[in-house]
């Protein structure tokens, strides 16, 4: 068994066997989160087909289990499931425990930092990795201006986050220092949180919010 793949396992094993525990009751809303997979993550591993085969990041054969579909191995198509599922879950044990409070964030501030992201990936454009990555962070930001804007002004939304990056910080340590996942370093600014490229930080906040908006898009619904 590769070790990317034994990492995938740990990352979904607890909320899987929680997902039926009363208070949470997570499995009723897989439907949604497989329309925030089919939607958010066909997005997300497009580009990273893309990078990949662009060279601005690659993967250590030595920690695969050998199988490939198109520039990437199986272990990284699991690992945009088993990711959002078990971050999400995090998203909906703070709503069945927590007290949802208001955050203030007016439109005019998304807005501000969608154009802030988007002029330091203008800077930063001859990195590709840390081009895209300022880039998804923006457009967020402007989509949230005007599709999210309840996500912004929730501060479930912001524990999410907050909470989510303890685990990315365990997990992507493991996939960075061996290294599973390799970096270009004409790509990458070269700044690192113990071996985890600082540009991961941001992919993390872009794609988490992403998946939660199409999520939520669908569990309102329910």
């Amino acid at each position: 068994m590769s070790r990317y793949l034994v990492i995938n396992l740990i990352i979904v094993a607890g909320p899987l066997l929680f997902s039926f525990w009363r208070p949470v009751l997570y499995y009723r809303r897989w439907p949604a989160l497989l329309f925030a997979v089919a939607t958010a993550g066909t997005v997300y591993l497009a580009w990273d087909n893309w990078v990949t085969a662009e060279g601005h990041w690659g993967f250590n054969p030595e920690y695969l289990l050998g199988i490939k579909f198109l520039a990437l191995p199986i272990e990284e198509y699991m690992f945009f499931i088993f990711v959002p599922f078990s971050c999400i879950f995090i998203y909906e044990v703070l709503r069945a425990k927590g007290r949802e409070r208001t955050v203030r964030f007016p439109q005019g501030r998304a807005l501000a930092l969608s154009g802030l992201f988007f002029a330091g990936s203008a800077v930063f454009y001859g990195q590709g990795y840390t081009r895209l990555v300022l880039a998804s962070c923006g457009l967020f930001f402007l989509a949230a201006a005007f599709l999210g804007r309840r996500q912004l002004a929730s501060s479930h939304y912001w524990l999410y986050i907050l909470i989510s990056y303890l685990p990315f910080l365990i997990f992507n340590h493991l996939l960075t220092a061996p290294p599973i996942v390799t970096y270009n370093p004409e790509a990458i600014w070269g700044v690192r949180i113990i071996s985890i490229p600082l540009e991961d930080f941001f992919y993390s906040f872009s794609m988490l919010s992403f998946y939660l908006m199409a999520y939520l898009a669908v569990r309102k619904r329910d």
